[in-house]
């Protein structure tokens, strides 16, 4: 028999290690999509062999999805986070080839176990939608560390604060790494003491939150935001237009376009300095 090629060899390996049924199948599998049975290319006990590398393979995944999860990590325990990240893989085998996208639906894979049928084989907390926040929020997080932000971007002169919404050759948009969410707890004290070492901070008690999530000088901030703040932003992403968008949060809120206005006189010139917002001109390409 003729030695295959090395290309042909380690696109068999990949569609045999990757199979998310397991190993088993992996290798009927490549055996189909290749033409090589493994005898062909393996000396000795092959599936013993194989074994090693596709426990490692799946072992290596976990341990970035815990690298990216570690509050998600700590509230639900290890031997619980395991089981799900580990079924999370084998049923999303990774497509990408940066590690980045592993996690990318994470989140929504733990929420579509949450159905009334499902029998959990370890005890769930009594919060369910607690650690699916977490998820949401650390996946966010790590979205705005590879998003471009503001690092490389000129600011324009000083403002006067009024001037914001008065100056018509000046617009505000938002830096394509703000992450906004809406979440069920108040989340961020909790990452933050996550992130300091803290084994065993307080679980916060279930409170409606807004946050926002954006990166200003290569550090990631994250911020507790107002209602009206959290839906200024929102609709800031979609048109710089700020009356329009004061008329928009006017009718979300319920708060009057004149209240909006004095409130945003004082917290637009914040925004701008933690990056939530970037002043510019009309004609100006900003990205």
């Amino acid at each position: 028999m003729t030695m295959p090629e090395l290309q042909q060899i380690q696109a068999w390996m990949i569609t045999a290690l990757a199979n998310p049924v397991g190993l088993n199948q992996g290798l009927t599998h490549a055996t189909l999509r290749h033409d090589l049975l493994a005898n062909d290319i393996i000396r000795g006990d092959y599936q013993g062999r194989l074994s090693i590398y596709f426990n490692s393979y799946s072992l290596r995944l976990l341990q970035c999805l815990e690298a990216d999860f570690p509050a998600l990590k700590n509230v639900m325990g290890k031997e619980l986070f395991d089981f799900f990240a580990l079924t999370y893989i084998l049923n999303h085998p990774s497509q990408s080839t940066t590690l980045f996208d592993l996690g990318a639906s994470f989140a929504d894979f733990l929420g579509q176990t949450q159905t009334k049928d499902n029998t959990m084989p370890f005890e769930w907390d009594t919060h369910l939608q607690l650690p699916l926040d977490l998820a949401r929020l650390e996946r966010k997080r790590t979205e705005v560390m590879r998003e471009r932000g503001l690092e490389h971007t000129q600011s324009i002169y000083f403002i006067e604060p009024h001037n914001y919404l008065q100056q018509s050759d000046i617009i505000l948009v938002t830096p394509p790494c703000l992450r906004l969410l809406e979440l069920s707890f108040p989340l961020i004290p909790f990452l933050q003491a996550i992130d300091k070492g803290d084994a065993s901070p307080a679980i916060p008690l279930p409170q409606e939150s807004f946050v926002a999530i954006t990166r200003l000088n290569f550090q990631v901030s994250l911020y507790t935001l107002q209602p009206w703040q959290y839906h200024f932003l929102m609709t800031l992403q979609k048109t710089p237009d700020i009356h329009q968008n004061i008329d928009i949060i006017a009718q979300i809120t319920g708060f009057s376009a004149n209240s909006l206005q004095d409130a945003l006189i004082y917290w637009l010139p914040i925004a701008v300095e933690t990056g939530l917002i970037h002043p510019t001109r009309s004609l100006e390409k900003t990205w």
